[in-house]
C-alpha cells in the first residue's frame, strides 16, 4: 500500500474480478472480520452471501411476526 492508501492488485485478482485500469472496487467487512473486494459494478447480485452467519438460526415468519407485536 502506498502512502496515499493505493493498492496494487495482481494480475490474476484482476482477471478475476474482471478489471481493468479506472475500475473501482468495493471493500466489504464480512461479520467475522474479514474483508471481501467486490468489483463495483452495481449489481446487487454481486452482495449475494454476504450477510449469511451459518452460526446464526434462520428468522421464520412466525418471529418476524412476534417481533413486530412485541
Amino acid at each position: 500500500m502506498t502512502s496515499r492508501g493505493r493498492l496494487t492488485v495482481p494480475n490474476e485478482m484482476r482477471a478475476d474480478l474482471g478489471l481493468a485500469a479506472g475500475s473501482k472496487v468495493t471493500f466489504v467487512r464480512l461479520v467475522n472480520g474479514e474483508y471481501r473486494v467486490l468489483p463495483r459494478t452495481h449489481n446487487v447480485m454481486d452482495l449475494a452471501g454476504l450477510l449469511y452467519d451459518p452460526n446464526r438460526r434462520a428468522k421464520t415468519l412466525d418471529d418476524e411476526h412476534s417481533s413486530q407485536t412485541s
